[in-house]
This record gives structure tokens, C-alpha cells and sequence, in this order.
């Protein structure tokens, strides 16, 4: 009986989703739908312009830039500043190229 949950605990799984993580900050919709895969070891997400994995307990996600095949470990403590600097990038407009005057 003491090794049963053990067990139950170590099976391994794998869940699909699909997000939009633009419904409810447009700001991301530059990536399009992402597919997330969980795992009992990780988590895997897989968008248009970028993918990326974790493990459990690690303090670091790895993303790839799959069309230049550039990896980066960025911390997870990062994400929240990351995140903050493309929504007020988005909100003030920076995003977008400056006005073409003619001479």
C-alpha cells in the first residue's frame, strides 16, 4: 500500500493544448496560436516565431528561435519584466517604424 502512490506519482503524461494568447493581450499576437505540450518532466511551447522548453525545477526556459536556430536560456525570474517591456512597447508604439517625410 506504501509503494502504490509512489508510483502513482512518478506515471508519466502528456497534455495537449492550443492558446491564444492574444485574446486577452493583443500584444502577443504577433505569435498566433501556441501549442503547449505538459509533461510529467516539463512543459514544451511551440508558436510561429518562437519555441521553447522547461523542466521541472529548472530556473531557466530555453527558447528557440526556430527560422535563425538560435537557443537562449532566459531566466524565469526575467519573464515578468519581458513580458511588461513588450506590453508598453505595444502601448506606446514603439513597435511600429517612424513616419517616411519626403525632402
Amino acid at each position: 500500500m506504501i509503494v502504490t502512490p509512489a508510483l502513482a506519482a512518478t506515471k508519466s503524461y502528456h497534455l495537449e493544448l492550443e492558446a491564444y494568447p492574444a485574446a486577452p493581450f493583443p500584444f502577443f499576437s504577433k505569435f498566433g496560436s501556441v501549442d503547449l505540450h505538459v509533461y510529467s518532466s516539463g512543459v514544451r511551447a511551440d508558436s510561429f516565431w518562437l519555441k521553447g522548453f522547461s523542466r521541472n525545477g529548472s530556473k531557466t526556459i530555453t527558447a528557440m528561435n526556430p527560422v535563425l536556430r538560435m537557443y537562449t536560456d532566459v531566466p524565469i525570474a526575467d519573464v515578468q519584466a519581458i513580458v511588461g517591456k513588450l506590453a508598453s512597447s505595444e502601448q506606446t508604439g514603439e513597435s511600429t517604424p517612424p513616419p517616411v517625410q519626403g525632402p
